[in-house]
Formats: structure tokens, C-alpha cells, sequence
């Protein structure tokens, strides 16, 4: 007699069936999923190829052009290698937080609905990758001014940056990584909206514009060359003229991130006011605003160099430009380890109920070894070296951050490029450990998602 479907003899016998099923489709499932990373692997590496020749060649033509070709290369080709590098740190603190294996992701602090939709370490790699590929071929064209495709130089530079705008700004159901897109275009917009309260993603991605200053002048100028056809001319490589370094439209634009980030801290205290019980505000923010407001003095004394005389120069201008130079440095040094990344460097740390030591005191004291001097009680990086390098590495890489506000040092453009690169080295690495603050506090407050 046939069983009934509901025998539980039978719904046994369909699970074992299942399972052996289950168990001959897994192997098959994992050479699938074996070779989709092969072919992943492949394509990096045909990219990476890709990338590796044009550079190769993009360097044998850079060593023979001409100034102004080099000037123009330095002029329509900085700024997206700095935003290339910026990826390539954003990748670098995925990779960092994706080792660590902590739970809810350190993403969480940029109030994302699921961090996890987002753009890993490898994906921004692979991304950046592309791109890289893409803007080497591209600068080849440039280069191509010598062998007279003077055709090809100009419109090189146009499908590039034309080319970004799309992928930044088409509909997020178009294309690749649409979270990833829709956050950053997103953000982007609220940075330069005074009516909307500002999040930590707000002033993160503000905090990064500043450290690409440089890059926000060098789109201005290359816009402007591309509007007018200086590239063909050659016109915009000078310092001269309507879209060279010397027009007033440079210290502008280099101060416009620092302005953004200005408005920023007095919107938030201004938040902060409205959401006190006693309807006082949180000073920190207007201290915090002091110190975007430092850097204007350091931009607009330097443009000064090419509109005063000589003697002006050296006797007035430049000594107010080093002092200003010197105060904004230091300020930002002290907010960087004090505030964003609370520790205790400069401010005296609890050691008890009782007492308030300094940093020295608590090193000389052997009863506190709980703590490592100068840091916090809670380190997510867990190793005390890694944080003193941090400050180290910090304070040095602080010390040629003006090199990049300043239009009068634009002589070398190779020595430059390198500070400015280095800048957005210092800043990931600054952004690990801002992160790491705002999750850690977070985390105290119980306000992370579950």
C-alpha cells in the first residue's frame, strides 16, 4: 500500500534524499564559486598589465616632453591621481576594519542602513584599478601634443573629467555599486547645504576635501583651460592670464573646503544648542571652527606674493605667512589627537576616582600599567606602537601640509604632487582612528545598530 504523503517515514526518506543531493551539488557549487574568483583574479591581473604599460609609456613620453606639456600633465592630471590615491586609502581602511571582524561593522558610524551593500576593500581596489588604467591611457594623449595629435591633447582631458561627472551623477539604479554612489553624491550635497544637520558622514568627507585642496584649485584652473582652450594653446600652463596661478580664483578655490568645513561646525553648534536642555551649544564646535578659520590668513597671505612688491613681501607679508602657517599647524595637530582622536597627549587622563594625572605623571607612576601612556583606556587596534606612530607620523606629515595651501611654493611641481600625496596618506590614516573614536563612543552609548 502506498504511504500517505504525511508519513513521517516517508517525510524522512525525502530529507536523506535531499541531503544526498545537497552533498552532490556542493562540490559543483564550490568549483563555480572557484572559478568566478579565477576569472576575477584574471581580469586584475590583465588590468593591472593594462595599467603598468601605459604608465611605462606615459613615463618615456613624460621624459621627453616639453615644459609646457609637463606643465600640463602637472596642471589636468594631479588632481585625479590625488582622488585615485584617496581611494586607494578608502580601500586600505576597509581592508583594516574587514581583518579586525568586529560586529556591527565600524561603517556603522556613517549611519548607513547596511554596511554590508556597500563597497568591500577588494571592490574600491578593482574600482581604483580601473580607473588608474583609464587616466593613464588617457594622460598618453596628452603626451601626444609632441607628435603633434594636438587634437587628441585637447579632448583627452574633457572625456575625462566629463566621464567622472557621469559615473559620480547618473540615476543610482544605472551602473555599478549603486549604495556606494548614492552616498557619496549624496553627501557631497548636504556638505554645501546650510539647512540640513550635519552627520559624521558630512564632515568626514569634508575633512578629506580639505586635505584635497590642492586638487580642488587644479580642477578649478583646468576647467577654466578647458572652457577656454588653453590646453591647445598652451596658454594655461603659464602663471599668467585668466586661468593661471596667479588669478585671484586659486586661494578661492583652495579655501573652499576649509569654508564648507567652517560653516559645518557652526551649524552643528547651533544643533547642539537647539538639543541642549539649557539651550547652551557645544563650544568645542565653534574651537573646532577656529581652526578651519585659521587656514584662510595661510592661503590668501601666500597669493599675496604676486600682487605686493618684492620688499613688501620679505619684510611684511611673508613672516605673518609663516606665523599663521606655524599656528594652524599646530592647532590642527592638537584637535587631530585630542578631539578626533581622544587621546590623552596633550590633556590629563583619569586614574581613578580619587586623582587626574598628566601624560608625564603617568608615565612615571609604575601603578598604572593598564593604560599605555598617552593613549586611552579602550584601543579597538589594540597594540599601543601602532597609535605612537600615528602621532608621530601625523606630526610629521602635519608639517608639509601648508606646502599644498600655499600658491608661492607651486615652483616644483613634482615635489608638490609628493607632499599632496602624502597629505592624503596622513588623512587615512587619521580616518582610522577618527572612526575608531566615533564607534568607540558609540559603543558606550549604546547607540550602534544591532
Amino acid at each position: 500500500m502506498t504511504k500517505p504523503d504525511g508519513d513521517p517515514r516517508r517525510a524522512g526518506t525525502d530529507r536523506g534524499v535531499d541531503r544526498i543531493f545537497h552533498r552532490a551539488a556542493a562540490p559543483n557549487a564550490k568549483a563555480r564559486g572557484g572559478l568566478g574568483r579565477a576569472r576575477r583574479r584574471a581580469l586584475d591581473a590583465t588590468l593591472f598589465f593594462v595599467l603598468v604599460a601605459c604608465v611605462a609609456r606615459v613615463a618615456v613620453s613624460y621624459a621627453s616632453a616639453s615644459d609646457e606639456s609637463r606643465a600640463l600633465t602637472h596642471l589636468y592630471y594631479q588632481a585625479p591621481c590625488v582622488v585615485l590615491a584617496a581611494a586607494m586609502g578608502w580601500g586600505c581602511n576597509l581592508l583594516v576594519w574587514s581583518r579586525m571582524k568586529i560586529e556591527p561593522h565600524p561603517l556603522s558610524v556613517f549611519e548607513l542602513r547596511d554596511a554590508r551593500v556597500h563597497m568591500t576593500h577588494r571592490e574600491v581596489f578593482r574600482a581604483t584599478l580601473v580607473a588608474a588604467a583609464a587616466t593613464a591611457a588617457n594622460l598618453r594623449c596628452v603626451l601626444y601634443t609632441e607628435e603633434g595629435d594636438v587634437d587628441a591633447a585637447a579632448n583627452a582631458p574633457a572625456l575625462l573629467y566629463v566621464s567622472a561627472l557621469v559615473v559620480l551623477l547618473m540615476p543610482a539604479r544605472c551602473g555599478a555599486h549603486p549604495h556606494t554612489r548614492r552616498f557619496i553624491s549624496s553627501t557631497l550635497a548636504r556638505c554645501v547645504s546650510p539647512t540640513r544637520t550635519v552627520t559624521f558622514g558630512d564632515f568626514f568627507v569634508a575633512d578629506v576635501l580639505c586635505s584635497m585642496a590642492k586638487s580642488v584649485s587644479d580642477v578649478e584652473r583646468a576647467t577654466c583651460g578647458l572652457l577656454t582652450g588653453g590646453i591647445v594653446t598652451g596658454d594655461v600652463a603659464s602663471n599668467e592670464g585668466t586661468c593661471g596661478g596667479y588669478d585671484w580664483k586659486v586661494p578661492v578655490a583652495l579655501a573652499l573646503p576649509s569654508t564648507i568645513r567652517f560653516a559645518q561646525c557652526f551649524r552643528q553648534y547651533a544643533d547642539s544648542k537647539n538639543a541642549s536642555e539649557t539651550g547652551e551649544g557645544d563650544a568645542n564646535k565653534l574651537w573646532n571652527a577656529l581652526k578651519y578659520f585659521s587656514a584662510f590668513p595661510v592661503i590668501f597671505l601666500s597669493a599675496l606674493k604676486y600682487h605686493v612688491s618684492r620688499d613688501d613681501w620679505l619684510g611684511t607679508y611673508r613672516p605673518a605667512w609663516i606665523a599663521f602657517a606655524v599656528a594652524n599647524t599646530a592647532f590642527s595637530y592638537y584637535w587631530d589627537v585630542t578631539h578626533d582622536w581622544d587621546l590623552s597627549l596633550f590633556t590629563t587622563v583619569d586614574a581613578g576616582p580619587k586623582e587626574r594625572l598628566s601624560g608625564l605623571q603617568l608615565a612615571a607612576s609604575r601603578s598604572r600599567g593598564r593604560r599605555a601612556i598617552f593613549l586611552r583606556r579602550e584601543l579597538l587596534y589594540r597594540k599601543p606602537r601602532r597609535y605612537y606612530f600615528a602621532l608621530a607620523s601625523n606630526a610629521a606629515l602635519r608639517s608639509v601640509w601648508t606646502y599644498k595651501l600655499s600658491s608661492h611654493l607651486r615652483h616644483d611641481s613634482e615635489l608638490v604632487f609628493l607632499f599632496t600625496i602624502a597629505e592624503i596618506v596622513r588623512r587615512f590614516q587619521w580616518s582610522l582612528f577618527r572612526v575608531e573614536n566615533e564607534y568607540l563612543k558609540l559603543r558606550r552609548e549604546n547607540a550602534l545598530p544591532k
